[in-house]
């Protein structure tokens, strides 16, 4: 799966929010759970003090420890019979002296001590674990502040790279003109100027390299078409012939350049269906063949999708190069559901089929050993797929599509 250096580090970031929160939930808990205990050891406290509520004069010193322990007396008679209405019990200690109930209402705690007849009811006003919880929350609140500063940073850190992916997208579809002037003084855009210079660099030499080709194929297209019409005016049908032949097969290379042109630029292809017949048909006038020598089996409402010209080349160089090779000087092409077959005689390949779909590798004293390197580039282009077998002295290439 593809993954982008901005979901990874928003998944570290989220994993570090996780983790966070995580403690911050334990630490909570952990201090509830200390509180509690707290309070349960002042409840306990209280519950041993039951014998001096049987006196009536308590002392003032009695009251005072009341309230270091974090209890307050409930003075009022009507407050302490609404309360003990309401409350709901948690917690009964009984002893010798009477007995203790823990109650809540409305979120505070009451401590309720009776001891034969005698009663008083204490609020609980200790206030240690709110001032922890609120520490404790400004302290995590802090944290995860800080993350979200950091993880906010690292975004604007990296956008330049969203950036840089669009351009060189662009640039990788055929289009030169791109901006990757990104300003800043981070790492990152120290690469990307680097970078930049070097698709400037880059840019002007496929520009030369463009400019050169053109001006090349301009410039033999002149004595091509004037020799053309000079071969017309020879006399002698025989060599009139072999000279309209020679200029049409230079003709003929003009468009091959043309269309390697076309596929080392990555300009879009015009991709509409056609009937495999006919691009054949197109393929032996490109080659000048003989068709005597070509015998096809292809049923006429084949289709293949794809630009016409293109593939038209591709074929003719399947086809010559058939022919070259071949023991009797003749090639079968045939459909086999969605596999065109060239199929000849001859000497099985001595290397991979991988070898000769590289360019100047595959000619053998017979071409410049561009035939099966701009096949496998076109079909590679159509999202077709070139391939080879050999069996009973017969060289098969296969497109399958």
């Amino acid at each position: 799966m593809k993954r982008s250096l901005l979901f990874s580090v928003t998944l570290i970031f989220a994993i570090a929010f996780g983790a966070v929160a995580l403690s911050y939930h334990l630490f909570v808990k952990y201090q509830r759970t200390l509180h509690e205990r707290a309070f349960l050891q002042r409840f306990e406290t209280v519950f041993k003090s039951l014998p001096i509520i049987t006196r009536d004069d308590m002392l003032s010193k009695e009251l005072e420890r009341f309230k270091s322990l974090g209890f307050e007396i409930i003075a009022f008679p009507k407050e302490v019979i609404r309360i003990l209405k309401e409350a709901k019990t948690l917690k009964k200690l009984s002893g010798p002296f009477g007995e203790a109930r823990l109650l809540e209402h409305k979120n505070v705690r009451y401590v309720l001590l009776r001891s034969y007849g005698n009663a008083i009811l204490l609020k609980d006003i200790g206030q240690n674990g709110e001032n922890s919880s609120l520490f404790t929350d400004l302290a995590f609140g802090a944290i995860f502040f800080t993350l979200f500063l950091a993880y906010v940073a690292v975004v604007i850190n990296l956008r330049p790279l969203k950036r840089i992916e669009r351009e060189l997208k662009k640039f990788l579809s055929g289009e030169t003109d791109i901006d990757l002037n990104i300003k800043g003084g981070s790492e990152i855009t120290e690469v990307v100027k680097a970078f930049n210079k070097a698709l400037q660099s880059l840019k002007s030499v496929i520009e030369a390299r463009e400019l050169l080709i053109r001006n090349l194929m301009h410039e033999l297209k002149t004595p091509i078409t004037k020799g053309r019409i000079a071969a017309e005016m020879v006399d002698d049908a025989k060599q009139k012939k072999r000279l309209v032949e020679i200029f049409e097969r230079l003709n003929h290379l003009i468009s091959e350049i043309s269309a390697l042109e076309q596929m080392n630029s990555n300009l879009p292809i015009k991709s509409e269906r056609k009937r495999v017949f006919e691009i054949l048909q197109d393929a032996i006038d490109m080659g000048m063949f003989d068709s005597e020598r070509i015998e096809t089996k292809i049923e006429p409402n084949l289709e293949i999708k794809g630009d016409r010209r293109l593939l038209a080349i591709a074929f003719k160089n399947l086809i010559d190069n058939g022919l070259k090779h071949s023991f009797n000087s003749r090639i079968k092409i045939y459909a086999d559901g969605k596999r065109l077959v060239f199929e000849s005689e001859g000497e099985p390949l001595k290397k991979d089929l991988s070898y000769y779909t590289k360019a100047f590798t595959g000619s053998e004293g017979k071409g410049m050993g561009l035939g099966l390197y701009i096949v496998d580039q076109i079909l590679k282009l159509h999202g077709h797929k070139l391939s080879y077998v050999f069996s009973d002295n017969k060289n098969r290439f296969i497109i399958e599509f």
